[in-house]
C-alpha cells in the first residue's frame, strides 16, 4: 500500500530486529478515500491516543540537528534550575539570566530553532495526538529526548522574561498551545477558548480546526453524553461551523460562543460562508485571547438569562438585549505584533504605541466636554487599554477592585519607564496625574512596567481604542466603525459591537467598554433610561 514516505521513515527507525512492535498510524490504519470512514474513525481518535502506551513523535529525519537541539533543551532547563524564579524581574536576576544565554553556543540556537520549525508542531491534529498521551518521546532521526522535557524549556523560553527574543524560534509557540490545550487545569475550560488557542495550526481540510479536537474533554456536552458534535465529512465547513456554535448555546445556556467571531474584512460577509455570528475556525489572524477566557471574569449583562432562537431553516440568531450606545471614533492604528515594544523608536511616525493612544484619547474627551475629572480620564483609561487585565495572571486571580489598583500602579511604573520623554524624567515631571495613579496599593505585589506592558498587548492587538457618543472608552474589534452600535446581550458577559444592515444586524465582534463591564447598564435598563429589544442578527 502506498503511504506518506515520512511514515515509512519512522517504521524503519521503530522497528526492531527480534521484537514484535504493535503500532498504529493513522495513514495506514484509515481507509482515507472512505468518507464514512475517516469520520467514523475520526470520532474514536481520542480513545486510541489516550489509551496508548507511548505515542512516537516522529520530525523526520535529523539532518544533523537533532544531537545540537536536544543539548540545547538540556541547557535551558538547568538554567531555570538555576536561577530563583522571585529573582528573575530584579535588574540583578535579568542579567544573570542574560548572561547563562548568551554562554549557549548560537549552533545550539540554531539547531533548535531548526528542529522546532519543523512542519509537524504546525498541524492541528498532533494537538490530541500528543495532548493525551500517557507518555509520548520526540524522535528526531535515531535521537529522541522525552516530550515533557520540551515542554518544560518552551514554557521558559515563553515566560514573558526574553519573548522578544524567543517568539521568532520556530515552533516554541506551537508547542506552548499543545502544552496549554491539554494541561490538566485547561480541562475545566471551555471548547470555545481550545478552538480559539490553536487557530494558527494548519490543516489541509478546515472542517479538521473542529474534529480534531473533539478528543479533547471541553468537547463533551455538560450532561456528559457524548460529545458537542460528531465528525461527519459529508457536511461542508460552512454546516459544521454553524452547527457547533447552535449547539455550544443551547448545551450550555450562553451565548459565550459570540465572543469568538473575527472578522478581517470591514465588510463582514466577505470572508464569511455562514452568518456574521458564527465563529469561522479557519481564519487564523486571531485575536491572542478572547476577553471572556473563562467564566465569570465580567457581567454586562449580570444575572439576565439568554434568550435566544435560530429560526428553520435560516442563518439568523434571534437574541433579546439593548442597544446602550454608539461607536463616535476611534484609533487609527491597530497593533499587529505580539508585543509592544519597550521604547518608542526614534523617528517613527506611531512612537510609542501606549502614548499614542493615550493622547489621543484625552484629545477626543477634551473635544467632547466630557464631565469627568483629569484624573477620572487617566484611570480609565490605564484600564482600558490593558482591559483590566483580563487575560493576565498577575490580575486575573484578584477581585475588580485590587486588580484595578494593581493595574493603575503597573500602568503608572509603565509610564515612567516607557513613555515619559527625557526631558520629563530629568525634571520629574510626568503627564499630569500619572504619579498619584500609584496610590493605594498597599498589601499588593511591586508595581511592574513589564506586566502592564503585556497585558495590554495582550488587549490590544488587533483591536481599536474607541470612544462613544455617552462618553465611554472601549477596546474593540480593529473592524468596528464609527456609527457602529454598542450593545449589552442578555446572557453575555461582555458588551457586543453589532452593524445594523436594513431590518437586521451583523455581528462585529466582542468589546470591552468601561464603566458597564458589571451590570451597570443592566440598572440603566432597569430604570427606564434604555430599552429591551429583540436582535436578528444575520
Amino acid at each position: 500500500m502506498f503511504v506518506p514516505s515520512n511514515l515509512v521513515d519512522a517504521l524503519r527507525v521503530l522497528r526492531k530486529e527480534k521484537d514484535e512492535l504493535l503500532l498504529w498510524g493513522d495513514a495506514a490504519c484509515i481507509d482515507q478515500s472512505n468518507v464514512s470512514e475517516r469520520g467514523h474513525q475520526v470520532n474514536l481518535m481520542g480513545k486510541v491516543f489516550a489509551r496508548a502506551n507511548r505515542v512516537h513523535i516522529w520530525l523526520g529525519q535529523s539532518n544533523g540537528d537533532a544531537e545540537e537541539a536536544f543539548d540545547f533543551i538540556h541547557d535551558i532547563l538547568e538554567i531555570n534550575k538555576s536561577v530563583p524564579y522571585d529573582s528573575r524581574d530584579t535588574i540583578e536576576g535579568t542579567k544573570i539570566l542574560e548572561a547563562l544565554f548568551d554562554n549557549i553556543p548560537d549552533t545550539r540556537w540554531n539547531a533548535f530553532k531548526r528542529v522546532t520549525a519543523r512542519p509537524w508542531f504546525t498541524r492541528i491534529w498532533v494537538m490530541q495526538e500528543v495532548g493525551l498521551a500517557l507518555e509520548a518521546t520526540v524522535m528526531c532521526g535515531e535521537l529522541e529526548i522525552n516530550w515533557n522535557l520540551l515542554v518544560r524549556a518552551t514554557r521558559f523560553l515563553k515566560s514573558g522574561h526574553f519573548s522578544e527574543r524567543v517568539g521568532y524560534l520556530g515552533g516554541v509557540g506551537y508547542i506552548s498551545d499543545i502544552d496549554r490545550v491539554y494541561d490538566s487545569r485547561s480541562y475545566e475550560t471551555t471548547f470555545i477558548y481550545v478552538l480559539d488557542k490553536v487557530r494558527k495550526h494548519s490543516s489541509s481540510d478546515p472542517r479538521d480546526k473542529v474534529f480534531a479536537l473533539l478528543g479533547h474533554p471541553s468537547a463533551k456536552r455538560k450532561s456528559g453524553n457524548g460529545t458537542i458534535l460528531q465528525a461527519d465529512y459529508g457536511k461542508t465547513t460552512a454546516e459544521v461551523y454553524q452547527e457547533l456554535a447552535v449547539e455550544l448555546m443551547r448545551d450550555h445556556g450562553s451565548l459565550y460562543p459570540l465572543s469568538a467571531v473575527v472578522h478581517l474584512s470591514v465588510d463582514l460577509t466577505e470572508e464569511n460562508a455562514t452568518a456574521s455570528w458564527v465563529p469561522q475556525w479557519d481564519i487564523t489572524r486571531c485575536l491572542p485571547y478572547m476577553l471572556v477566557r473563562d467564566w465569570d471574569r465580567f457581567r454586562a449583562a449580570a444575572s439576565k438569562n439568554p434568550t435566544f432562537l435560530f429560526p428553520s431553516s435560516s442563518n439568523i440568531l434571534q437574541v433579546e438585549g439593548f442597544i446602550f450606545d454608539t461607536v463616535l471614533c476611534q484609533a487609527e492604528e491597530v497593533l499587529t505584533t505580539d508585543f509592544i515594544p519597550k521604547q518608542s523608536i526614534p523617528g517613527s511616525r506611531g512612537g510609542n504605541h501606549i502614548r499614542v493612544l493615550y493622547d489621543m484619547a484625552i484629545g477626543w474627551q477634551d473635544s467632547s466636554n466630557s464631565g469627568k475629572t483629569a484624573n477620572d480620564s487617566k484611570k480609565i483609561l490605564a484600564l482600558t487599554l490593558a482591559a483590566e487585565g483580563s487575560h493576565w495572571s498577575r490580575y486575573m486571580k484578584l477581585n475588580p477592585g485590587p486588580r484595578a489598583r494593581l493595574l493603575l500602579a503597573d500602568f503608572a511604573e509603565y509610564w515612567i519607564q516607557n513613555c515619559a520623554t527625557n526631558n520629563e524624567r530629568e525634571n520629574g515631571i510626568l503627564n499630569p496625574g500619572i504619579d498619584s495613579l500609584s496610590i493605594g496599593f498597599e498589601g499588593l505585589p511591586p508595581p511592574s512596567a513589564n506586566s502592564y506592558r503585556w497585558a495590554a498587548a495582550y488587549a490590544l492587538k488587533r483591536r481599536r481604542l474607541f470612544y462613544s457618543k455617552k462618553g465611554y472608552f472601549g477596546v474593540g474589534p480593529a473592524v468596528m466603525q464609527p456609527s457602529d452600535i454598542v450593545c449589552v446581550l442578555f446572557g453575555a458577559q461582555v458588551p457586543f459591537i453589532l452593524r445594523r444592515k436594513d431590518s437586521r444586524y451583523q455581528l462585529v465582534g466582542e468589546s470591552y467598554v468601561h464603566g458597564i463591564m458589571y451590570g451597570e447598564a443592566i440598572k440603566m435598563l432597569e430604570d427606564g433610561e434604555l430599552e429591551k429589544q429583540t436582535f436578528s442578527i444575520c
